[in-house]
């Protein structure tokens, strides 16, 4: 099982997106850890191995796709913080900005 590595490494996280997260199968825990270092290093620039981009209508907010799941974060001070990893669905984003009115 990936375990938490250096913090340059690995994003931030809200204390909902952490719990998220560990609830995932190992498989999409694996996934995930493995573009963890270059998405860490950088969370704006999309690559061959790295699948981010913005949020239409919310200028704040980018997501990163692994697996099947969505991570929504925000960068702070040059770091990702993610905020919500939500399995991909027509909904996943209405339901993320559910989710963030309640919080």
């Amino acid at each position: 099982m990936a375990r938490e590595r250096s913090a340059d490494d690995w994003p931030d996280f809200t204390r909902t997106a952490r719990l998220q997260f560990w609830s995932l199968s190992p498989a999409v825990i694996e996934a995930f850890a493995e573009v963890f270092p270059e998405f860490s290093r950088f969370p704006q620039r999309p690559s061959a191995t790295l699948d981010v981009c913005p949020i239409r209508n919310d200028p704040k907010r980018w997501r990163l796709k692994v697996a099947g799941y969505r991570a929504i974060y925000q960068v702070r001070h040059g770091r990702p913080v993610v905020e919500a990893i939500l399995r991909r669905m027509e909904r996943t984003y209405q339901d993320f900005e559910l989710h963030r009115k309640r919080v």
